[in-house]
């Protein structure tokens, strides 16, 4: 069985400071794009009652990578049109008898 996948891209805050103080803080007017890659994107629900009838809330995206990706948690993720955050650290997996390395990053979306 094969899997499509999609393009994802990672971007980086500007930096701006602070003009009553010397403090840094990010600036997301104006992203850097650091990382474009292709993925296996797979939807992730929000947690519902099992009562309810109905189909859980698409919260995010699970981005599920066939290769070791470097991202920095502070970065977001662009991913079929929406900017997400990444949640968390990234789930790398390396095989232990082969140079297989498989990279999970959960990502959720950004509401501004």
């Amino acid at each position: 069985m094969t899997f499509r996948t999609e393009p994802v891209s990672f971007y980086a805050p500007t930096m701006t400071a602070d003009p009553y103080s010397a403090e840094q803080s990010p600036d997301w007017s104006n992203p850097v794009l650091m990382l474009s890659d292709e993925c296996l994107v797979e939807p992730v629900g929000s947690r519902e009652p099992d009562d309810l009838d109905r189909q859980a809330v698409i919260t995010g995206y699970l981005l599920k990578f066939t290769h070791l990706v470097a991202v920095e948690r502070t970065w977001r993720a662009n991913v079929r049109g929406r900017m997400c955050s990444i949640e968390g650290e990234p789930a790398v997996w390396r095989a232990p008898k082969s140079d297989l390395t498989d990279t999970l990053i959960r990502v959720e979306f950004v509401n501004a």
